[in-house]
């Protein structure tokens, strides 16, 4: 269990580093996407993703969150095809509530969000 747990830790902190890292070099007309894969970054972060999980699977959620980056609803809007990988990534998803998502509007929006395994 003990090595799970590293694993879980040096994917946190890669992930952090790609995020701080690359953040300077995107483009400023893919705000959309960078949105996306930022909100991704942090959900991973609570994703405790099963031990028998094959690799290469990949489940795609659409959530509506608020204003203020509170979670409206979530759920999966393409199966992985494993039905364990799908319900950890709803999961991470609800524990990451409220996300680090700011809009001056003050509509609700929605994200849709990959996650591969």
């Amino acid at each position: 269990m003990r090595y799970v747990s590293m694993t879980k830790r040096i994917q946190m902190h890669f992930a952090f580093l790609l995020s701080v890292l690359l953040t300077p070099f995107l483009a400023l007309g893919q705000t959309a996407q960078t949105d996306s894969a930022r909100l991704a970054l942090h959900i991973r972060s609570y994703l405790n993703t099963p031990a028998e999980t094959p690799l290469g699977i990949t489940a795609k959620v659409k959530a509506t969150i608020s204003h203020d980056g509170t979670v409206r609803t979530a759920a999966i809007n393409q199966s992985s095809g494993n039905s364990q990988y799908d319900r950890a990534v709803l999961a991470a998803i609800w524990r990451a509530n409220p996300w680090p998502y700011r809009s001056s509007q003050e509509l609700d929006q929605t994200v849709e969000i990959e996650f591969r395994n």
